[in-house]
């Protein structure tokens, strides 16, 4: 009987490490709860594809990159630059900053770029697709993101 009894508690202690496992999602997945400098955005390459409803304007390219814990693209204009982290479904943005050159072609590129960067500072979380990335701010708007070719 002190033989079974082994057998059963190994048999349980195996299928309690078993579950805990299974409950368990790698931290490179989006939706982890753990606090990674990278997750499942890093070394991804984005381009905008819809600015809160709005399509942006044809010849400023709005476009995002994750590398080594920094997010950075273009505004249509000028060059941005964030360092990033998740947390679970959230995106953590921190020291922000831009390039100052003006454009002024196409017409609205300026604007275009303010208002996209008042919209990022504004994320607070993500959710990444096979079909794309959407950011989505505090108040509910999206800025959507198609693979960049």
């Amino acid at each position: 009987m002190n033989k079974r009894i082994k057998q059963t508690a190994v048999l349980l202690t195996f299928l309690l490490l078993l579950l805990a496992a299974c409950g368990q999602e790698p931290d490179s997945v989006a939706g982890s709860g753990t606090s990674l400098p990278g997750s499942a955005l890093e070394g991804t390459t984005w381009t905008l594809t819809s600015l809160a409803k709005s399509k942006p304007l044809a010849g400023a390219e709005i476009t995002a990159g994750f590398m080594d814990g920094e997010l950075s693209g273009s505004t249509g204009c000028n060059i941005y630059f964030y360092t990033f982290r998740t947390d679970g479904l959230r995106l953590i943005l921190e020291g922000g900053g831009v390039t100052e050159m003006a454009c002024s072609q196409p017409q609205g590129v300026m604007e275009q770029e303010e208002l996209f960067l008042d919209y990022l500072n504004q994320v607070d979380q993500f959710i990444l697709s096979e079909n794309g990335l959407q950011l989505i701010t505090g108040d509910g708007d999206v800025l959507i993101f198609v693979p960049r070719s």
